[in-house]
């Protein structure tokens, strides 16, 4: 992402949104826009070219991994950190994903595998 967002406000209209329950944006400060297609009037809240990318299918089940070693290396660089943001590459494209968030029985995992110099 190239927006800093919080993870309680955000929505698909806002990065803030100070009231998530009434299904209206109430950003506090400047949406964004979430349509990959239309650039204007506010310009797209993420890289143009995604980290990793993972075709996901109807018969798509179980883990669904993306290398992120770049990423998490520039994290650790101290560059910002703005998260990162899952999409269908093409919004307009029949079809959804559902994937677990935190608070989900099946919550997301960051795993880091690494290895010391010299091993």
């Amino acid at each position: 992402m190239t927006q800093n967002w919080t993870e309680f406000g955000a929505t698909w209209n806002c990065p803030d949104d100070l009231n998530t329950e009434n299904h209206r944006p109430d950003c506090s400060g400047t949406g964004w826009n979430m349509n990959a297609k239309k650039k204007k009037p506010l310009e797209n809240p993420w890289v143009d070219i995604p980290t990793d990318v993972a075709l996901i299918t109807n018969e798509t089940t179980g883990t669904v991994s993306y290398n992120v070693t770049s990423d998490v290396a520039e994290f650790l660089a101290d560059t910002q950190n703005n998260g990162w943001i899952i999409k269908k590459d093409e919004e307009g494209k029949s079809g959804w994903v559902e994937f677990g968030s935190r608070e989900s029985a099946v919550p997301p995992r960051l795993m880091i595998v690494y290895r010391l110099l010299g091993e």
